[in-house]
């Protein structure tokens, strides 16, 4: 059986005090402390030895009844006294007081003790007989009559008294002192030298002991802090805490005697800055596994903290940053489709939106109608009243149709002064309806004082087109039609399609050149192209949709329509096939090497077997075949060249010119005109050459010099880059954090916003540097701003005025 501990304390008193108990009891013995029982004795003896003198005086001269009574009253004035008795020499029982005689030991006769006293009584000098006296006994019989002796309960009373203020005296004279100053110096050295703040705490949770570091921490010495409660030193539990948040670590481990790690604590230095500590405590046991007391660490976490609350606010800035590039971008997705000028839709965003409504009309047989609205005699309009007139005339007019249609009817500006409108669940005949609703409101239009009339085509997929591009030209020769047979007026496909082909077959041009039937380009297919493209290069994206705006304003009014979306087809994929080469040869900032120029010109074979496995488009694939095609073979095979490729020569050569490469010097728009010039007739058509170089001018002094959907496409897909790296943030995932980064820099220093490029390669480097999250996320957030401003502006000038504005250059702000 084990039995408890005791406390130290309690074992100094216990001895202590048998000490002092010692020293009282053997004081007793050598008789320096009164003896109760030897002076009870001597007090009785003197008692007994008075009333037999005062017997021996009386008894010759007083008879026996005073005499007796004498003795009661000498007996009841002694309460210890129990009985009295005379008896002669002779042993007669003369006199008896009390229940005397038979309670007698005779044997104790002779001898007097502490119960029985026996007097002689002197008769003319001789014993007459003998004074008994009996009394009652001093101390109770047995083991209780010890208790009774004084000398007994004087011990006892300063053992108790002593242990109580021994206890007392030495719990208050240990808590003063210091156990440091008993600790070996190269034990305090080592704890002054951890990291961490040590305190050690009793079972009463009295600091006993602690290093510098907590000492440093708290701001108070050793000496104000022994013996006093931690929990007076000042640290208070951290909001957030687990569910024992209003209990200090330290009374958790006394009473579970388990350790506890990791509570947040807080504490307010003498500046009154809030300090923060991660605490665990661990109980100290002894050997019956009793709680003695408690040492508790402190690693300060201050900083850690801080940057946890600062990561949080900067995680919060970033989601409210994402929020905010999410609408920029869904707004920006809508500018993307728009023409900037009248806000209607553009031609490959009216692609997209005309293949699903077909595809939709031929699922469910309900009819979809088409016509296209061309303003009459526009060029005499900006001629004679320059093109802000112009503009004027044709944001009214693209306003009247988008009042004049339904919500779910499509409005597309398709190209200079020349309108698009889709009408889904129409018949030919409504849609002619329409077409004429539409005319009569422009016509009653006075925008600056003129006078508008417009001429419309209309076509349906009741008239069996093949594709789209078939429903889009069966309208637009309507509308030709209508223009050469007096302008202002809509014609219908199914009333002048007969006259319309013998037209055709008696005068063959140019532009009524027609194509074998071949397998239809769907639109989804080339947008899904070009945006692996733009994924892949940005810059070559961007350039290859310049190159298709381009081509399609300089072959307006010269090819059909099919021709022209053929052309736009081509511009868009000319440069499909870098989609093949290396990312360190496409991006390499200096001057391509000879067997690189190798690598890249392959490009043309893989470009070239995409397209054709694609789509099997046979004139697709001789206009990017006769592209392709050197100068020098098509003069030795004497090929004629489709005149869509030997467009697409010359607008891609100028926009390569006028934009920047990283091999190539960047040339004005006058040096590129001298340079098409100068290989006019050798490299180009020169007919050709001259057209583009209007359609440029033309396009220039309209203040349209810079294409608004690269400035928009580029905003666009930074944005959604942005939301991509958010994405990634939130979970933690640096590699991807980096190849985002890396797309956002190339994207942005290929479209000359330097402050976005290097804050992209700011984070890029962040992460290749180890750089902890909280740097990373500070990076992005700057980023998120800068391109949220660069949006912002965007939309900005596109609210103000309604006009294209110019490229957007991120180093002006």
């Amino acid at each position: 059986m084990k039995f408890p501990s005791i406390n130290p304390i309690v074992r100094i008193a216990i001895g202590l005090v048998g000490l002092v108990t010692s020293c009282v009891l053997f004081a007793t013995f050598l008789g320096l402390l009164p003896d109760q029982f030897n002076e009870a004795v001597k007090q009785r003896e003197s008692t007994c030895e008075s009333v037999a003198i005062s017997f021996s005086l009386m008894a010759n001269r007083v008879d026996q009844q005073v005499i007796e009574d004498y003795l009661k009253q000498v007996r009841d004035r002694n309460p210890d006294c129990l009985s009295m008795g005379l008896r002669s020499i002779e042993g007669e029982q003369v006199l008896e007081i009390g229940d005397h005689f038979p309670n007698w030991e005779d044997d104790l006769k002779e001898r007097s003790t502490a119960e029985q006293i026996a007097v002689p009584i002197y008769a003319d000098q001789d014993v007459w007989g003998y004074l008994e006296m009996r009394y009652a006994p001093v101390v109770s019989p047995g083991i209780l009559g010890i208790f009774e002796r004084t000398d007994v309960q004087l011990a006892l009373f300063i053992a108790l008294a002593s242990f109580i203020s021994f206890n007392l005296y030495l719990r208050f004279v240990l808590s003063q002192l210091n156990p440091s100053k008993v600790i070996p110096g190269r034990v305090r050295n080592a704890l002054d030298t951890l990291a961490e703040g040590l305190a050690i705490i009793d079972r009463k949770q009295r600091i006993v002991l602690t290093n510098q570091t907590f000492q440093d921490s708290v701001g108070k010495s050793l000496e104000s802090m022994i013996g006093k409660s931690i929990d007076d030193v000042g640290l208070f539990n951290q909001e957030g805490n687990d569910q024992n948040s209003d209990q200090f670590p330290w009374s958790e481990a006394l009473q579970t005697k388990n350790s506890v790690c990791g509570k947040l604590m807080t504490i307010q230095d003498n500046a009154g800055d809030a300090r923060h500590f991660s605490v665990s405590c661990g109980p100290i046991l002894d050997a019956d596994q009793s709680v003695q007391g408690v040492i508790v660490s402190f690693e300060d976490v201050t900083q850690l903290e801080q940057k946890k609350n600062q990561l949080e606010r900067m995680l919060f800035e970033l989601d409210q940053s994402t929020d905010e590039i999410r609408r920029q971008n869904q707004e920006l997705e809508l500018l993307a489709t728009q023409d900037p000028l009248t806000g209607c839709l553009n031609r490959r965003s009216y692609f997209e939106r005309f293949e699903s409504h077909f595809e939709a009309a031929n699922q469910s047989g309900i009819s979809l109608s088409v016509f296209m609205v061309d303003i009459d005699h526009f060029k005499s309009i900006n001629d004679n009243h320059g093109h802000a007139v112009g503009d004027e005339v044709l944001r009214q007019v693209a306003a009247t149709l988008r009042d004049s249609t339904r919500t779910d009817d499509v409005v597309c500006r398709y190209g200079g002064e020349e309108f698009s409108v889709l009408l889904p669940a129409t018949t030919i005949t409504e849609a002619a309806e329409v077409a004429e609703q539409m005319r009569l409101a422009i016509e009653a239009l006075r925008p600056e004082g003129l006078k508008l009339t417009v001429s419309s085509g209309v076509s349906a997929t009741c008239q069996s087109p093949a594709n789209p591009q078939d429903l889009l030209e069966q309208a637009d020769k309507c509308l030709y039609y209508a223009k050469r047979n007096g302008r202002n007026r809509v014609v219908q496909w199914d009333q002048v399609a007969d006259e319309i082909e013998a037209e055709k077959s008696d005068q063959p041009s140019v532009e009524d050149k027609s194509f074998e039937s071949t397998p239809h380009i769907p639109v989804h297919a080339v947008t899904a192209l070009i945006s692996a493209l733009a994924y892949r290069d940005q810059a070559t994206a961007n350039h290859s949709r310049r190159v298709a705006d381009l081509c399609v304003a300089v072959a307006e009014g010269m090819l059909p329509m099919r021709s022209c979306y053929l052309l736009e087809t081509a511009g868009l994929l000319h440069d499909v096939g870098k989609l093949g080469i290396p990312e360190s040869i496409l991006q390499k900032p200096s001057e391509l090497s000879q067997d690189e120029w190798k690598v890249i010109r392959q490009h043309e074979r893989f470009g070239r077997e995409l397209i054709h496995t694609t789509f099997g488009n046979r004139e697709l694939d001789n206009i990017i075949g006769d592209y392709f095609l050197p100068h020098s073979k098509r003069i030795l095979e004497k090929r004629e060249v489709t005149v869509e490729a030997r467009i697409l020569k010359i607008v891609d050569a100028f926009d390569s010119m006028t934009n920047e490469q990283p091999y190539r010097e960047t040339l004005s728009h006058r040096d590129a005109f001298l340079e098409l010039r100068k290989y006019a007739g050798v490299q180009f058509d020169v007919d050709l050459v001259e057209r583009v170089i209007n359609v440029i001018k033309l396009q220039r002094k309209s203040e349209q010099v810079e294409d608004i959907y690269l400035s928009k496409s580029v905003a666009l897909n930074i944005g959604l880059q942005l939301e991509q790296l958010a994405s990634a943030i939130d979970e933690r995932d640096q590699e991807q954090i980096a190849t985002i980064a890396d797309r956002i820099r190339d994207s942005s220093s290929q479209n000359g916003s330097t402050p976005i490029s290097t804050k992209a390669e700011e984070i890029s480097d962040e992460i290749a540097e180890e750089a902890d999250l909280y740097e990373i996320i500070r990076a992005t957030n700057e980023l998120m701003d800068l391109c949220r401003l660069s949006q912002r502006v965007l939309l900005e000038r596109e609210e103000m005025d309604g006009e294209d504005p110019k490229q957007l250059h991120i180093d002006a702000i």
